[in-house]
């Protein structure tokens, strides 16, 4: 049952924990990113769970989350 439920986790200020990797300033920072990327590509293969994030500079986030979020539904 519990499989079945819908979940929608928000992301507000999502540019605050993914910003591109190039422009972090330490390891820590880069392996946040890395470590967002790999549990939402995790959460593309659930179908119950919609991730909504939130920022107001879509030009400094990550490429690669970029990318990873246009298999999805993006509002501007």
């Amino acid at each position: 049952m519990r499989e079945e439920l819908p979940c929608y986790p928000v992301i507000d200020e999502i540019d605050a924990i993914a910003p591109k990797r190039e422009k972090t300033h330490g390891e820590v920072e880069r392996r946040i990113v890395s470590q967002l990327l790999t549990l939402m590509d995790g959460i593309k293969k659930r179908t119950h769970v919609v991730v909504i994030a939130a920022t107001n500079r879509p030009n400094s986030l990550d490429p690669a989350l970029v990318v990873l979020a246009a298999l999805t539904e993006r509002l501007t």
